[in-house]
């Protein structure tokens, strides 16, 4: 199927698409032809370094979060997007620092994104690090999306981490009521906070 080369919006809803459908080998190819035909325009980027995430090619992905993220004028909810994944990204590569600082600037510019108030409390509970930022993160995330058992679960963690083992069980509790059943990871939890 050719594309009409002139018109970007049909580009983006296809980058959009990919993303629903979690089809990322198409979602960084496509969102490559977009970038050729549309160097300006920085969403491209964003799919591409989604793309490239999800298929573990982290340092791809780097490359093109941080092209776009310079096209990026007058957006603030657009650019806390690409923090947020660069921030995801440098922390499957291991760097903690970097991560935490683009995690820091998505806050910075959307203090309420859910998503990086529990990334990023949970990767800091991890590594036992600022655990009273961490449960303050946790706790945000949890107050505005109590039903999210992800949320309870690293508020739990986080929780555990502090030492505060009746909170932290009943927190995971919750995130074990899942009705699509919990994962591995929350009934692992579960089994390190019961011990205690």
């Amino acid at each position: 199927m050719a594309l009409d080369s002139s018109k970007y919006v049909i580009w983006e809803e296809i980058l959009r698409l990919d993303v629903q459908l979690g089809e990322f080998q198409h979602l960084v190819q496509f969102s490559q032809h977009a970038i050729e035909l549309f160097p300006e325009q920085p969403l491209p980027y964003l799919f591409s370094g989604i793309g490239n995430y999800q298929l573990k090619k982290y340092e791809e992905g780097l490359n093109t979060l941080n092209s776009g993220i310079k096209l990026i004028v007058d957006n603030n909810e657009l650019l806390a997007q690409f923090y947020m994944y660069l921030g995801d990204t440098y922390h499957a590569l291991k760097n903690d620092k970097e991560a935490y600082k683009a995690y820091e600037k998505s806050l910075q510019l959307n203090e309420n994104n859910l998503y990086v108030l529990n990334n990023y409390a949970y990767y800091l509970s991890l590594k036992s690090e600022s655990l009273e930022k961490a449960e303050q993160m946790a706790r945000k995330a949890v107050n505005l999306e109590p039903d999210n058992s992800s949320f309870q679960d690293t508020y739990g963690w986080v929780l555990y981490k502090l030492g505060r083992y009746v909170e932290a069980r009943e927190w995971i509790g919750k995130a074990l009521e899942e009705k699509q059943g919990a994962s591995g990871e929350v009934l692992e939890h579960y089994g390190d906070v019961y011990l205690n």
